[in-house]
């Protein structure tokens, strides 16, 4: 990543493989976090911040790669995951991985929450002054 980016990644090495604050995997899919340091502690627009941050690692692998995990070309296997403001620095989980699990896991949740949000909006409202 800080090859990518050009960020470094202040976390201390006995953290490493501790899920709340560096590398971990979990259903055989690898989470790793950064912490990228802010300037200001003023609050920035995650989902920007992100945008921008998946564009720039898609452009370095589509470019160069990323030896030895990834090959030059399309990006198929390196994801931002989440991105979160902590008011000093700006936490960020990418996701490896060479499967489409991660993929296809994001595209149930996205379905389902859309489900959710078309269940609800049809709902007919009722006014309990009216129903006993």
């Amino acid at each position: 990543f800080a090859d990518l980016t050009s960020c470094q990644r202040p976390i201390r090495p006995e953290d490493m493989g501790v899920p709340e604050l560096d590398s971990y995997i979990y259903h055989g899919i690898m989470y790793c976090r950064y912490s990228l340091p802010k300037m200001r502690s003023e609050f920035v627009d995650i989902s920007l911040l992100k945008s921008i941050l998946q564009g720039m690692l898609d452009e370095k692998i589509r470019t160069r790669g990323l030896p030895p995990i990834l090959p030059r070309g399309n990006n198929r296997g390196l994801y931002i995951d989440k991105v979160e403001d902590m008011q000093n620095y700006v936490s960020v989980i990418l996701v490896l991985n060479f499967d489409d699990n991660y993929v296809s896991q994001i595209a149930y949740e996205n379905a389902m929450n859309e489900v959710i949000n078309r269940s609800q909006q049809n709902k007919i409202l009722e006014d309990i002054d009216y129903h006993g």
